[in-house]
């Protein structure tokens, strides 16, 4: 998801911010701090969404929120959560996360439009059909001929004194 996007629901949702200083380290102690949310800006709203529904659960057991995303992902096609709470709002939290996983089955990635899943690419995605049209035109070779380049950009950073994570998250966000 782009960096506005991330930002926009860290803005909106305190617990949502992501933990700078784990670019900052030699080794990935916060996988969420380091990546962000690691899907496409058609699930903003899915997730948008989720955030309110998760901040009212703690309003209505007038509980402070605790709430900590460890990983927010895309993984065999739907969103998945990872996350750390109070064990008194962890059912309940845990059944919010479980609708919008179910929700993404049919929100394409990409664009936020009616999707579907799509295992016949080299990535099951849950697409629009003109997303999936799209990825379906993209051969895998011409996916391998950005890697110098991305690997340029990557050391070039590197060399400026950027971490490793800095340097793929640097590239990573250029490239959206």
């Amino acid at each position: 998801m782009n960096l506005e996007y991330e930002n926009k629901l860290a803005g909106e949702f305190p617990f949502m911010h992501r933990n700078s200083e784990a670019l900052k380290q030699n080794y990935i102690s916060d996988l969420y701090g380091a990546f962000g949310f690691e899907c496409g800006d058609g699930w903003y709203e899915l997730l948008q969404e989720m955030c309110v529904e998760i901040a009212k659960a703690y309003t209505n057991q007038s509980v402070e929120i605790d709430f900590k995303p460890l990983q927010i992902k895309e993984k065999y096609g739907t969103l998945r959560v990872y996350f750390a709470t109070s064990e008194e709002m962890y059912k309940p939290i845990q059944k919010i996360i479980d609708k919008y996983k179910k929700k993404s089955e049919t929100i394409c990635e990409e664009c936020g439009q009616l999707g579907m899943m799509r295992n016949d690419l080299n990535w099951i995605r849950v697409l629009c059909d003109t997303h999936y049209q799209s990825a379906l035109n993209i051969k895998p070779e011409d996916k391998l001929k950005k890697l110098p380049e991305i690997f340029n950009q990557i050391n070039k950073y590197i060399k400026d004194g950027y971490s490793i994570l800095e340097a793929i998250n640097k590239t990573k966000n250029e490239a959206e």
